[in-house]
């Protein structure tokens, strides 16, 4: 008697295992990765007494086709209403994503100013940084590639500087900076976030490269790539991807400049994702 109770009670658990896999594998694939949560921040920098303004961050869509998770991206950020949309890259899944993410820059042209910038999955591509260039022109948006563009944004300059993938490309911060006025709002954009290490010598050294006695001291830094680990042991990246460093989604680092890693709003390889659904980032920016 015993025996057959001890046999009943290992194959309920069984049974409960399985099942606890098979929803779990059903959420995962039918459910989180389509339906983007909102994450809303506050930034204030120290001396912040102007004007804030709505600045959206997208990242990873890694898009296979233009279907219901990129209408409803759409959608939210029409509720929002941006006065600046960033993207920071791996926008494409493979060579004829190029079609799905001219769909996407003419939605969002209505919307706000669009800039971006490419992650490893650009350079993966066959398509070159031109042709990128003539899809974001072709819709009023701009591809930065180490490059820097001023913005006048709630009567203040803002700039706003994009550099090349560390993973898969060449990013140059004196390129980036070269010609360009510091701004006491400035964002920088970049893909993988392990660049982020980086990223504070290469500007120190640019600022006393200089002779006018002015310096360039970002307020905030974004990145993508880790797709906050996609599939997480409930909230617990398991792995992250190469160009990650220790850093999987949220905020980083101390002071300014910060570090700020979206989970994106795509898949990469499998179609699925565990405790790590995809974000729309808004940031409500305090200017200086």
């Amino acid at each position: 008697m015993m025996r057959w109770r001890l046999f009943l009670l290992k194959y309920r658990i069984r049974i409960m295992l399985v099942t606890a896999y098979i929803l779990s594998l059903g959420y995962a694939y039918w459910i989180e990765p389509h339906f983007p949560w909102l994450s809303r921040w506050q930034v204030e920098p120290p001396g912040g007494v102007g004007e804030s303004i709505r600045v959206v961050q997208l990242s990873d869509v890694h898009l296979r086709r233009f279907g219901d998770l990129e209408k409803r991206v759409v959608a939210r950020l029409q509720e929002i209403k941006p006065d600046l949309i960033v993207l920071t890259g791996d926008m494409v899944f493979n060579d004829q994503s190029v079609e799905f993410l001219e769909q996407l820059l003419a939605e969002l042209q209505p919307i706000a100013p669009v800039l971006g910038v490419r992650g490893n999955w650009e350079h993966y591509t066959n398509v070159t940084l031109a042709r990128y260039r003539q899809v974001y022109e072709k819709y009023g948006a701009r591809l930065l590639n180490n490059e820097s563009v001023t913005l006048t944004l709630a009567e203040r300059g803002v700039l706003v500087t994009g550099l090349d993938d560390s993973l898969a490309g060449e990013p140059n911060v004196p390129d980036a900076l070269r010609g360009i006025t510091p701004q006491d709002n400035h964002l920088v954009l970049i893909h993988s976030p392990d660049y982020y290490d980086l990223l504070p010598a290469f500007v120190d050294n640019v600022n006393r490269m200089r002779k006018d006695g002015l310096s360039f001291r970002p307020t905030f830094v974004l990145a993508g790539h880790t797709h906050g680990g996609q599939v997480t042991f409930f909230g617990y990246a398991i792995k992250t991807a190469p160009g990650s460093g220790d850093y999987v989604s949220g905020w980083y680092g101390e002071g300014w400049p910060r570090l700020y890693v979206s989970r994106g709003i795509g898949t990469s390889i499998l179609p699925i994702r565990f405790f790590a659904p995809p974000e729309i980032v808004l940031f409500e920016w305090r200017l200086q």
